[in-house]
């Protein structure tokens, strides 16, 4: 069987803490993601930027997310 979409989720501050990224970079938002949409059949592929809300366990749209003064 064939996948018409195929989806991957990514957020680099799950795997800051393995492997050789010991220490996360400085300027690096812990809570950033991604969704990277590798297969699209009616559509375009490309990467969607995404905000992790780990106290709620869930992705949001960047464009949602206040950012504070």
């Amino acid at each position: 069987q064939d996948a018409d979409i195929v989806l991957f989720l990514y957020r680099e501050g799950y795997y800051a803490n393995t492997g050789d990224h010991a220490e996360p970079e400085p300027d690096e938002d812990q809570n950033s993601g991604e969704c990277i949409v590798a297969k699209n059949r009616h559509g375009e592929t490309r990467s969607i930027p995404l905000h992790w809300q780990g106290e709620f366990m869930r992705f949001t749209a960047q464009e949602l997310v206040r950012q504070e003064p």
